[in-house]
């Protein structure tokens, strides 16, 4: 469900128009009915707030940032676990994470609380200092907008030498991706080393 069939569903729950939930967020019913189809989908995040008070649900909920998913959540798990192997992979997923925040515009208070994490754990996790849980780590690449599959190949070019960590990698993908996996890595190893360094240079585009 995205952001805005949520918005529309509350709505209709708590009983109101377009309209009504416009002057409420500070907008015209045109606004709301964009965010509702989809038509916005980058909804600013002072307009979050006031959605979040006048629909009388928390931020998290509100862009769907709960997870009820187990295997999405035995997903991150080995990730958060791929993260801990090693300092440097913490700290570049923390550097990654305070990179995005600033590219968002979001503060380190905002992403603790939509993230429900206290704000002295958050930002010792941007520092490097404190790693935190799998669901917050969830919440807040959600939040952010980084897919778990850039992650782990973001932590696989860090770990590009080590062959125990790559065939972590490659076992960590769900068995219906590994199918794909196994078949381009056959493809992959009949090729000869100009067309590797061809294949590299393209994909580094």
């Amino acid at each position: 469900m995205t952001i805005g069939e949520r918005i529309k569903e509350r709505r209709i729950q708590k009983g109101m128009t377009l309209e009504e939930l416009g002057n409420k967020v500070g907008v015209g019913k045109s606004t709301v009915r964009k965010w509702e189809t989809g038509e916005i989908s980058n909804i600013k995040t002072d307009k979050i707030e006031k959605l979040s008070e006048a629909l009388n649900l928390s931020p998290i909920t509100l862009m769907g940032l709960e997870s009820n998913n187990s295997e999405e959540q035995k997903q991150f798990d080995k990730l958060l676990n791929a993260i801990k192997q090693s300092p440097e992979n913490f700290h570049c997923i923390a550097e990654l994470c305070k990179k995005e925040r600033i590219k968002h515009g979001y503060s380190e208070k905002y992403v603790a609380e939509n993230c429900n994490i206290p704000l002295k754990t958050y930002l010792e996790f941007e520092n490097s200092i404190t790693i935190i849980e799998s669901n917050s780590l969830l919440s807040i690449f959600t939040l952010l907008d980084i897919k778990k599959e850039f992650v782990w190949g973001f932590l696989a070019g860090i770990n590009e030498n080590n062959e125990d960590y790559i065939t972590t990698t490659l076992l960590s993908f769900p068995p219906q991706d590994r199918i794909l996996l196994k078949k381009l890595i056959k493809q992959i190893s009949k090729l000869n080393s100009n067309q590797l360094k061809l294949l590299i240079s393209e994909l580094e585009k």
